[in-house]
């Protein structure tokens, strides 16, 4: 269940960044970017989620 664990740590991510970020922009732009990712490529959400871990940890 690659698509799962992809949106669950982009969950975390989020949540993360969350602290510095409004969430709730953060919440829309996903959801409506990964409509879009899943039509798409799954491997798209999955690098998606992987720029959110980046981008969490570079912010702490």
């Amino acid at each position: 269940m690659p698509k799962i664990n992809a949106l669950t740590e982009t969950a975390v991510s989020i949540t993360n960044l969350g602290n510095f970020i409004d969430v709730n922009k953060i919440v829309k732009t996903a959801s409506s970017v990964f409509c879009m990712m899943r039509i798409v490529s799954p491997r798209v959400i999955i690098m998606a989620s992987v720029v959110l871990k980046l981008m969490a940890t570079l912010v702490e």
